[in-house]
């Protein structure tokens, strides 16, 4: 009877011991015991973990490849549907809808949200829209070249 081994994809890596974790001149290590205490406690240890988390991905291949992955497996494919009955005005909409989604730029957005919630757990990000202001603030040329004073004419 044959038997074949099944090859083993097992990675083991040495967590005991991470030096420099905050790239200061001190030699204070970081223990597998300290990381598990700050996610137990991952509020007021937020900026250890996020210093961690940066550090890894900057110095292992390995972490930074599955950050990488993670944030670029999602297709982020459009699916956008209404709910009229008149077709043309569906498709209208659905039109409007795709070229607003285009105009934010939101797949750059969701990969970018996706690297800093992946890296550092948290990320903040802001959508503002602005209304044509029918009277600007400011001026064309052809204005100012046609602004006259009233005492000059004579």
């Amino acid at each position: 009877m044959d038997t074949q081994k099944e090859p083993s994809y097992e990675y083991n890596t040495d967590l005991s011991n991470l030096d420099s974790l905050f790239f200061n001149t001190s030699n204070t290590s970081v223990s597998y015991d300290r990381v598990k205490t700050w996610l137990n406690n991952h509020n007021l240890y937020n900026k250890q973990i996020r210093n961690a988390s940066k550090f890894l991905y900057n110095s292992n291949g390995i972490y930074r490849n599955v950050i990488d992955y993670m944030v670029s497996l999602p297709t982020l494919d459009r699916v956008v549907y209404g709910n009229s009955n008149d077709h043309s005005q569906l498709k209208l909409d659905k039109r409007t809808y795709e070229i607003t989604l285009r105009k934010i730029n939101d797949k750059n957005i969701v990969r970018d949200s996706l690297r800093k919630l992946s890296l550092y757990g948290t990320s903040f990000h802001y959508f503002e829209s602005i209304v044509a202001d029918n009277f600007p603030k400011t001026l064309s040329d052809y204005e100012v070249d046609s602004i006259s004073e009233i005492n000059d004419a004579q």
